[in-house]
């Protein structure tokens, strides 16, 4: 990774995970969302200059080559379809199938795919269609190369509510080497 790693932001909204990133010495230099309500908040947030590097549009019409090369790739791609609160639809339906276009796009990228991606949604991710919505979705990741964890965190650790997140984060290979741990 380069000293200062740099991240394609998928379905960015208002910017936060870029905050969270940039919090962490990393620079996001390519984002997108489809949405113009959220393109003019994240503008707001991190000005004009800054935002030069938003696609505002839909990700579908994104290819590989459009990317610059990064070493992360985070996506936070629709959570309707996934959400205990929603249709349950999973990754079937037209919004939490978005993912399927964010892992086209990083297979697109060919031999300049992402050391790193990293993926947020609700925890019924892992519920959806009895399990089978996660085990596919891990399943196209490490098809891409990348061996993947699962993390769970509240947030409530951090804000005054609760709110379950999950988070894949997929590497390209093994960051160490397995090792019992004394």
């Amino acid at each position: 990774m380069a000293s200062t790693p740099t991240v394609a932001e998928f379905f960015a909204g208002i910017g936060l995970v870029r905050i969270a990133l940039e919090d962490a010495g990393m620079k996001v230099v390519w984002a997108n969302d489809i949405e113009a309500c959220k393109f003019a908040m994240y503008e707001s947030h991190f000005g004009v200059q800054q935002s030069a590097h938003y696609n505002l549009g839909d990700v579908r019409l994104t290819k590989g080559a459009d990317l610059p090369s990064v070493d992360v790739a985070t996506a936070s791609f629709p959570c309707t379809d996934l959400s205990l609160a929603g249709n349950r639809a999973g990754l079937v339906g037209t919004q939490s199938g978005m993912f399927w276009e964010f892992a086209r796009v990083v297979e697109e990228m060919g031999d300049r795919k992402p050391s790193v991606v990293m993926l947020e949604n609700v925890t019924g991710f892992a519920t959806s269609h009895g399990g089978k919505d996660l085990y596919e979705a891990l399943k196209r990741l490490n098809g891409l190369g990348y061996v993947c964890d699962i993390v769970t965190i509240d947030a409530r650790a951090f804000v005054p509510q609760s709110r379950l997140r999950m988070f894949i984060v997929g590497t390209q290979g093994r960051i160490a080497e397995d090792e019992s741990i004394n």
